[in-house]
């Protein structure tokens, strides 16, 4: 205990006397970001540029671009809603800084298109893939898009989604 105390007491004057350097830190400076100001385009934009979107952080971006990927692009911002995590909330948040060229959107020919590529596309259930393919192989190949609305799974509300992403060569 006497070693205990000694000690002690050799802190507490060391405590007053010991000589302290400080190093020169540069102090971070915060920039406050204006996400106003921000616009992208999302048919172009990267991750990095979905990451400066207020609310979107690196797993969502990749998860957008994953979307995007499957769709073929976006053909209205409002597609972005349908990403798991975006919320209507977020959305609403960020609506203002997207904006959208759908010209190169990849469209897919459905006479020639194969049944993994039609079943990919997050719109053509198995369902539809398999009607669409059986429908140009015995009946008929499609003269005009418009013509898979006979089939029995198709109605107006997928028709309307789907319909931008289709053509025929």
């Amino acid at each position: 205990q006497a070693l205990a105390k000694k000690e002690r007491d050799s802190l507490q004057k060391n405590k007053h006397t010991k000589n302290y350097t400080y190093k020169e830190y540069s102090k971070p400076t915060y920039t406050k970001t204006n996400f106003s100001d921000i616009t992208i385009e999302i048919n172009q934009a990267g991750k990095e540029d979905f990451v400066k979107l207020k609310g979107i952080g690196e797993i969502l971006s990749e998860r957008i671009l994953k979307y995007r990927t499957k769709l073929g692009g976006f053909n209205n911002t409002l597609q972005i809603k349908e990403v798991y995590g975006v919320t209507d909330s977020l959305y609403l948040s960020i609506k203002k800084n997207l904006k959208l060229n759908a010209s190169k959107i990849k469209k897919i020919d459905i006479n020639q298109e194969n049944l993994e590529n039609l079943k990919s596309h997050p719109y053509i259930s198995d369902k539809l893939a398999y009607q669409m393919i059986n429908y140009r192989e015995k009946v008929k190949p499609f003269d005009f898009v418009e013509e898979i609305k006979k089939l029995y799974v198709m109605n107006d509300s997928i028709y309307n989604k789907l319909f931008p992403y289709l053509t025929i060569h």
